[in-house]
């Protein structure tokens, strides 16, 4: 995915309020997206669990458009702010609903989980994994971006930022009242004992966050 995308994907909002704007902008330039959908298929049924604004989706889904896209996310107001955006991909559908009870049955080319199960308690993140090796089919992907543990200061600046964000601005939802965080070694190993052949992929160079990911091919 090259940056080009990423500007359209930018101007979808341009009418959006102020603060998705703000938020979608700040997105757009704190995570590494461009090297996100390196790993995401061209084809097929690809499900973005806690899709936010619908930024990434619809950059996927302009990317190729033999994917089909679905954005599944809990927020009304975010899914408002995302079906707002024109003009929209035929490729791209946006469904309001719970990461533990996704709505969507048949089997899925690629699951991504982008920054979202740090909001959740242990058991919860579990239990969406395993929701998520279900319904993958045989070598589907599974991309997993959270926060590393290391270097420490970059980890101690993500878990300010998280504080702010969730506690003080209210601008990401939570399930739990904490955060939980593993590192992405743990992730890796707990990916593998639900079927997935796994590769840690650092992301972190440039940022100053720890931005990485585990890549699972389902077994």
């Amino acid at each position: 995915m090259d940056r080009p995308i990423l500007k359209q994907v930018k101007a979808l909002y341009a009418h959006a309020p102020c603060r998705d704007r703000w938020h979608v902008a700040g997105r757009l330039r704190l995570c590494p997206f461009e090297r996100l959908a390196a790993y995401v298929p061209l084809t097929g049924l690809i499900v973005d669990l806690g899709c936010g604004h619908g930024v990434f989706a619809s950059a996927l889904a302009l990317e190729s458009s033999n994917r089909r896209v679905v954005g599944v996310e809990p927020s009304a107001h975010k899914l408002a702010a995302a079906r707002a955006t024109r003009p929209r991909q035929d490729n791209v559908f946006l469904v309001q609903g719970d990461v533990l009870s996704v709505p969507l049955a048949q089997p899925w080319r690629a699951a991504l989980l982008i920054d979202v199960l740090y909001l959740f308690a242990r058991e919860q993140q579990e239990q969406i994994l395993r929701i998520c090796s279900e319904r993958l089919e045989p070598g589907g992907v599974l991309l997993l971006k959270e926060m590393d543990d290391r270097p420490r200061w970059k980890a101690a600046l993500n878990r300010f930022e998280e504080w702010l964000a969730v506690r003080v601005l209210q601008i990401t939802w939570r399930e739990a009242d904490f955060f939980t965080f593993r590192s992405l070694a743990e992730w890796a190993a707990l990916c593998r004992t639900l079927g997935f052949e796994t590769e840690i992929v650092r992301l972190d160079e440039g940022y100053y966050l720890p931005h990485g990911a585990v890549v699972g091919i389902r077994r």
